[in-house]
């Protein structure tokens, strides 16, 4: 319910921020004297390009605010709302399988500089573990599996 709320509030402050963008481009319009020189359709014509212009202003705040909003929303526990607070507990190992890992080899002049890099497939195992996090206030946990690829040269 708070991350509707917060959803709710970043989408409110954007479409603030974009009708404060039209009215500063009358203002532009007004103080440039287009609105004097040419009338009021003129001023209204050149509107949409210095509103167009603010918004590549603004449209990058508000993907970097959507984008903040979402890491912070990650570390936060669903069940108690506290931030920052899953730590890992438990790591456990639930399997492993055979892999082909590609590694780089680089081949050099007399100089040392490297001159082509060729792709070398070698055998490998991915390691698949359950990683267990729980929250430090509350105590509730949760499970994420992940995998680690390991050469053998």
């Amino acid at each position: 319910m708070k991350t509707k709320k917060l959803v709710l509030i970043i989408v409110t402050v954007y479409a603030a921020l974009l009708i404060l963008s039209l009215f500063a481009s009358i203002v532009i319009a007004t103080i440039s004297g287009t609105l004097f020189r040419g009338g009021l359709i003129n001023a209204l014509q050149s509107l949409p390009g210095a509103a167009f212009g603010l918004l590549f202003l603004i449209a990058p705040l508000g993907a970097l605010a959507i984008w903040i909003n979402s890491k912070i929303q990650r570390t936060r526990c669903v069940n108690c709302g506290t931030f920052r607070a899953y730590s890992v507990t438990e790591s456990q190992r639930i399997g492993e399988s055979e892999i082909s890992t590609p590694q780089p080899i680089e081949t050099r002049n007399a100089r040392g500089e490297v001159t082509s890099t060729t792709v070398q497939y070698i055998p490998g195992t991915r390691i698949h573990y359950r990683d267990t996090y729980t929250c430090k206030s509350c105590g509730h946990s949760y499970d994420v599996d992940r995998s680690e690829d390991v050469a053998h040269i």
